[in-house]
């Protein structure tokens, strides 16, 4: 058998693998765009591979790359069934995606990314898998995101996903010279520490530099001159902070205190030096730092139970803050440039930017959570009449957020105050398209 006919018969394996796929769910609006895209992109792959010359091994290499690429999607994609992850959550971040990740293909000038979510793995498993390109035999890009399997469901963790978010943005090329323009270029602004690969070695082996760092650089054999050759992945490092901009900007508050949560929970000292990611100590200081300069962390005037609940938040917050400032690496100013790039350019694309929240919203919402209330817009007035307002999904969040770290708070457990925001995040959809007169 030749390798052009045994990829042949694989293409019909293919065929049956995805066949099987139609037994679940996939979202709300089901597996009909989803079957419809990895079948385009299969006939196109068996079209060519009817046509190529046996003989022409370089394209037939080709070919089978695409196969394999296909089959790990439709692999991963089966994996993704509805009741594998927070469905209400999911739906609103694909809302968030939809707007701003798109591409313009035969068929359409801005195509959305077709976005699955699946859970496996441990705490580290949050990640995305996307086309950076869209594949010459795609009609359109489809975009992963997988979750811990032991926090499928807990939604005020998920908020981490909007790091993830933004490497689907920077993967869509019409939106990449604006970020290397107005957010990129000042985070590697001339003068700071990650003005190049060799001014970031610089930071790191400097003088002021933590001892217990050093101490494990060198025993790994890193230095000023090696590290980014042998150990780690300059351009890695700086569109990770890309994205810590674009989770801040996109999931306002949740996304600091996710981040803290989780990146903390990996790496409990946050001064190791890994290959593919700044130092967690360096993200969470810029991401303190963020909050405030966008202000992200003001608090009512007047004394109420809102602003002293608020005040905990953010005291728990500034726990996670190294004070050293060798853990400092931007400039304020610059850092301020780079997160008003991002907002500029996510505002343009609703709802992909945070709304701030109004202190009134917040303070109906906390006080239902700390009554075990989900927290949605839903009031009961004097005369019973009920009404409803619109609630951004990201304000329930921080909510949640806030309830969870009250020293006066509702008593209950990280997962419970969890458990009411996921239903909240339900309920306040359906009230939404009530509100849009979908119901």
């Amino acid at each position: 058998m030749t390798t052009k006919a045994f990829l042949l018969g694989e293409c019909d394996n293919i065929g049956a693998l995805l066949d099987r796929t139609l037994r679940f769910d996939y979202g709300l609006e089901g597996s009909f765009e989803f079957y419809e895209e990895c079948s385009a992109r299969l006939g196109i792959l068996q079209s060519e591979l009817n046509a190529v010359d046996p003989a022409n091994l370089p394209q037939v290499g080709i070919l089978s790359r695409g196969l394999a690429e296909l089959t790990q999607l439709i692999c991963r994609i089966e994996r993704s069934s509805i009741g594998e992850y927070s469905w209400p959550f999911v739906e609103e971040l694909k809302r968030i995606a939809a707007s701003i990740c798109t591409e313009a293909t035969i068929d359409d000038p801005d195509a959305p990314l077709k976005v699955y979510v699946l859970a496996e793995g441990a705490l580290d498993a949050y990640c995305i898998y996307h086309e950076r390109l869209r594949p010459s035999y795609a009609k359109r890009r489809l975009l992963t995101i997988v979750f811990p399997k032991t926090l499928k469901h807990f939604v005020l963790l998920h908020s981490i996903l909007g790091h993830e978010i933004g490497h689907a943005i920077f993967g869509c090329t019409k939106h990449q010279a604006t970020l290397v323009k107005d957010v990129l270029s000042h985070l590697t602004h001339v003068g700071g520490a990650f003005e190049t690969a060799a001014a970031t070695a610089a930071h790191i082996f400097s003088n002021t530099v933590p001892p217990s760092v050093l101490a494990d650089l060198s025993s790994r054999g890193a230095t000023e001159a090696n590290l980014f050759v042998e150990f780690s992945d300059w351009s890695s490092w700086w569109e990770e902070l890309l994205c810590d901009v674009i989770g801040l900007v996109s999931f306002g508050p949740a996304f600091v205190a996710a981040e803290c949560s989780l990146l903390y929970s990996l790496d409990v000292t946050g001064l190791g030096v890994g290959p593919y990611h700044p130092l967690v100590a360096w993200r969470i200081n810029l991401l303190r730092r963020g909050a405030k300069l966008l202000g992200l962390d003001l608090l009512p005037e007047n004394d109420s139970p809102l602003k002293e609940a608020m005040q905990e938040f953010w005291n728990y917050i500034d726990t996670f803050v190294k004070n050293d400032p060798w853990c400092d690496v931007l400039d304020d100013a610059e850092f301020l440039a780079a997160l008003n790039g991002a907002e500029k350019l996510l505002s343009l694309h609703k709802p992909a930017a945070y709304p701030p929240p109004s202190f009134e919203a917040m303070e109906k919402m906390l006080s239902a959570i700390h009554r075990l209330v989900p927290p949605v817009g839903f009031a009961v007035d004097s005369q019973g009449e009920p009404h409803c307002d619109n609630v951004d999904f990201r304000h329930i969040l921080y909510v949640g957020w806030i309830e969870s770290r009250r020293q006066n708070g509702s008593g209950t457990t990280f997962s419970i105050v969890n458990k009411l925001c996921e239903h909240a995040i339900m309920q306040q959809r359906a009230i939404s398209i009530a509100l849009e007169g979908g119901m």
